[in-house]
Protein backbone atom coordinates (compact mmCIF):
# COMPACT_ATOMS: atom_id res chain seq x y z
CA UNK A 1 0.00 0.00 0.00
CA UNK A 2 2.89 2.12 0.84
CA UNK A 3 4.18 2.34 -2.44
CA UNK A 4 0.10 3.97 -3.46
CA UNK A 5 1.50 6.96 -1.92
CA UNK A 6 1.03 9.56 -3.29
CA UNK A 7 0.22 8.69 -6.93
CA UNK A 8 -2.64 6.90 -6.42
CA UNK A 9 -3.78 7.78 -2.97
CA UNK A 10 -3.01 10.84 -0.02
CA UNK A 11 -3.18 8.36 2.78
CA UNK A 12 -3.25 5.36 4.54
CA UNK A 13 -5.35 4.63 7.62
CA UNK A 14 -6.35 1.01 9.69
CA UNK A 15 -9.97 0.22 10.88
CA UNK A 16 -11.15 -1.79 12.98
CA UNK A 17 -7.86 -2.42 14.90
CA UNK A 18 -6.52 -2.56 18.00
CA UNK A 19 -3.54 -0.37 20.08
CA UNK A 20 -1.14 -2.85 19.69
CA UNK A 21 -1.55 -3.02 16.16
CA UNK A 22 -1.71 0.63 15.76
CA UNK A 23 1.72 0.56 17.88
CA UNK A 24 3.59 -2.25 15.57
CA UNK A 25 2.60 -0.65 11.72
CA UNK A 26 3.37 3.01 12.98
CA UNK A 27 7.01 1.54 13.76
CA UNK A 28 7.58 -0.05 10.99
CA UNK A 29 5.71 1.92 8.04
CA UNK A 30 7.03 4.36 6.19
CA UNK A 31 4.64 6.09 5.23
CA UNK A 32 2.47 6.32 8.70
CA UNK A 33 -1.25 6.17 8.86
CA UNK A 34 -2.88 9.58 9.53
CA UNK A 35 -6.20 7.95 10.16
CA UNK A 36 -7.86 5.04 12.45
CA UNK A 37 -11.54 4.36 11.89
CA UNK A 38 -12.84 1.62 14.76
CA UNK A 39 -16.27 0.86 16.09
CA UNK A 40 -17.10 3.24 19.25
CA UNK A 41 -18.94 1.53 21.47
CA UNK A 42 -18.79 0.82 25.50
CA UNK A 43 -19.56 -3.09 24.38
CA UNK A 44 -16.27 -5.26 24.67
CA UNK A 45 -18.19 -8.57 23.35
CA UNK A 46 -21.51 -9.26 22.53
CA UNK A 47 -22.81 -9.76 25.80
CA UNK A 48 -22.47 -6.37 26.80
CA UNK A 49 -23.65 -5.16 23.13
CA UNK A 50 -26.51 -2.52 23.66
CA UNK A 51 -26.87 -2.40 20.33
CA UNK A 52 -27.12 -6.28 19.61
CA UNK A 53 -25.79 -6.40 15.98
CA UNK A 54 -24.04 -9.84 15.74
CA UNK A 55 -20.74 -10.37 14.11
CA UNK A 56 -19.63 -6.87 14.19
CA UNK A 57 -16.05 -5.79 15.82
CA UNK A 58 -15.37 -5.11 19.33
CA UNK A 59 -12.99 -2.79 20.77
CA UNK A 60 -10.42 -4.46 23.40
CA UNK A 61 -11.02 -1.38 25.63
CA UNK A 62 -14.49 -0.04 26.38
CA UNK A 63 -14.99 3.26 23.95
CA UNK A 64 -11.49 2.12 22.47
CA UNK A 65 -9.81 4.05 25.16
CA UNK A 66 -6.57 2.64 24.68
CA UNK A 67 -6.22 2.98 20.74
CA UNK A 68 -7.61 6.71 21.28
CA UNK A 69 -4.93 7.27 23.14
CA UNK A 70 -2.33 6.05 20.98
CA UNK A 71 -3.89 8.21 18.23
CA UNK A 72 -3.04 10.99 20.31
CA UNK A 73 0.40 10.00 21.04
CA UNK A 74 1.04 9.71 17.17
CA UNK A 75 -0.98 12.63 16.12
CA UNK A 76 -3.54 10.02 14.08
CA UNK A 77 -7.03 11.22 13.47
CA UNK A 78 -9.83 8.88 15.12
CA UNK A 79 -12.31 8.02 13.00
CA UNK A 80 -15.31 6.80 15.35
CA UNK A 81 -18.11 4.53 13.85
CA UNK A 82 -21.47 3.08 15.05
CA UNK A 83 -21.72 6.05 17.75
CA UNK A 84 -26.02 6.76 17.28
CA UNK A 85 -26.67 3.66 17.32
CA UNK A 86 -24.53 1.86 19.09
CA UNK A 87 -24.38 3.66 22.40
CA UNK A 88 -28.03 4.07 23.94
CA UNK A 89 -26.95 4.97 27.08
CA UNK A 90 -24.92 7.75 25.77
CA UNK A 91 -27.99 8.66 23.52
CA UNK A 92 -30.58 8.73 26.89
CA UNK A 93 -27.33 11.15 28.66
CA UNK A 94 -27.73 13.55 26.09
CA UNK A 95 -31.36 13.30 26.18
CA UNK A 96 -31.59 14.60 30.16
CA UNK A 97 -30.14 17.95 28.42
CA UNK A 98 -33.23 18.63 26.43
CA UNK A 99 -34.01 21.69 27.37
CA UNK A 100 -30.30 23.22 26.25
CA UNK A 101 -30.49 20.79 23.51
CA UNK A 102 -34.05 22.84 22.54
CA UNK A 103 -33.02 26.03 23.52
CA UNK A 104 -29.52 25.31 21.05
CA UNK A 105 -31.87 23.98 18.30
CA UNK A 106 -30.32 20.85 17.72
CA UNK A 107 -30.91 16.73 17.92
CA UNK A 108 -29.57 14.84 20.64
CA UNK A 109 -28.03 12.62 17.92
CA UNK A 110 -26.13 15.96 16.65
CA UNK A 111 -25.45 16.85 20.66
CA UNK A 112 -23.83 13.24 21.39
CA UNK A 113 -21.73 13.54 17.90
CA UNK A 114 -20.82 17.44 19.07
CA UNK A 115 -19.86 15.81 22.48
CA UNK A 116 -17.87 13.09 20.90
CA UNK A 117 -15.70 15.29 18.91
CA UNK A 118 -15.07 17.46 21.72
CA UNK A 119 -14.15 14.56 23.83
CA UNK A 120 -10.17 15.79 23.89
CA UNK A 121 -8.89 12.42 24.23
CA UNK A 122 -7.49 12.86 20.54
CA UNK A 123 -8.06 14.15 17.19
CA UNK A 124 -11.88 13.15 16.26
CA UNK A 125 -13.20 13.41 12.46
CA UNK A 126 -16.78 12.49 12.79
CA UNK A 127 -18.51 9.66 10.26
CA UNK A 128 -22.09 10.37 8.94
CA UNK A 129 -23.39 7.49 7.76
CA UNK A 130 -26.45 8.58 6.17
CA UNK A 131 -26.75 8.59 2.51
CA UNK A 132 -29.42 10.78 3.05
CA UNK A 133 -28.95 14.72 1.59
CA UNK A 134 -31.51 16.28 4.20
CA UNK A 135 -29.74 14.28 7.19
CA UNK A 136 -26.80 15.32 6.69
CA UNK A 137 -28.10 18.84 5.84
CA UNK A 138 -29.77 18.74 9.63
CA UNK A 139 -26.14 17.83 10.98
CA UNK A 140 -23.98 20.67 9.35
CA UNK A 141 -27.04 22.71 10.29
CA UNK A 142 -26.97 22.32 13.83
CA UNK A 143 -23.40 22.15 14.41
CA UNK A 144 -23.51 25.59 12.75
CA UNK A 145 -26.24 26.30 15.23
CA UNK A 146 -24.00 24.80 18.43
CA UNK A 147 -21.06 26.86 17.10
CA UNK A 148 -23.51 29.80 17.06
CA UNK A 149 -24.72 29.18 20.38
CA UNK A 150 -21.50 29.06 22.05
CA UNK A 151 -20.41 32.21 20.64
CA UNK A 152 -23.58 34.11 22.09
CA UNK A 153 -21.77 34.24 25.75
CA UNK A 154 -19.13 32.76 27.99
CA UNK A 155 -22.50 31.73 29.57
CA UNK A 156 -23.61 29.97 26.90
CA UNK A 157 -20.38 28.22 26.21
CA UNK A 158 -20.42 26.82 29.48
CA UNK A 159 -23.13 25.50 29.89
CA UNK A 160 -22.08 23.87 26.45
CA UNK A 161 -19.00 22.51 27.57
CA UNK A 162 -21.09 21.12 31.07
CA UNK A 163 -22.41 18.83 28.77
CA UNK A 164 -19.48 17.76 26.70
CA UNK A 165 -17.41 17.16 29.82
CA UNK A 166 -20.76 14.69 31.18
CA UNK A 167 -20.13 12.46 27.97
CA UNK A 168 -16.28 12.79 28.02
CA UNK A 169 -16.21 11.45 32.01
CA UNK A 170 -18.59 8.75 30.13
CA UNK A 171 -16.55 8.07 27.51
CA UNK A 172 -12.86 8.51 28.79
CA UNK A 173 -13.24 7.10 32.44
CA UNK A 174 -15.80 4.59 32.96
Amino acid sequence: METLVPSRCSYLGLSNTDAQTLQAVYEVAKVKPTLVQNRFTKAIDSESDEAGIPGLPYPQVRYDRDVRACCRGYGVRYNPWGILWGNPRLTEEVSKSDALLQEIGITKETALLACIQASGLCAVNLLCGTTRADRMEELINDMKRLQNFCAISENSKGRWEALVNTISKKINLE
